[in-house]
């Protein structure tokens, strides 16, 4: 899944997705996740958050961290696709990301 159709997917506002698209743009380098281990063992997440944070550096609106979030949950998707199953599981588990752009 492209980074669009997943922004789409959730029901991002343009706003925001603008704001994506233009840190996606500019970030540069890249750092391991293994997907199957997120999946099988969401504690690895929280070690995950610090090494996202590290690498993003200063973000003082959030979208970089927002991104390299939103760039797990696209290969999260593909993983699920693997796996057979269902988008719709996806969506629901995906819907909290939404939520953090009201104030945008």
């Amino acid at each position: 899944m492209k980074h669009n159709e997943l922004y789409q997917r959730l029901g991002l506002p343009q706003q925001v997705v603008e704001a994506l698209s233009e840190y996606g743009k500019t970030r540069t380098g890249s750092y391991l996740v293994k997907i199957e281990d997120l999946i099988a063992d969401i504690g690895v997440m929280k070690g995950l958050e610090g090494k996202i944070k590290d690498f993003v550096g200063e973000d003082p609106d959030g979208f970089g961290m927002l991104w390299e979030e939103l760039d797990i949950a696209r290969k999260v998707f593909d993983e699920y696709q693997k796996r057979g199953i269902c988008a719709d599981i996806f969506d629901d588990t995906m819907k909290f990301c939404p939520r953090h752009c009201t104030s945008c």
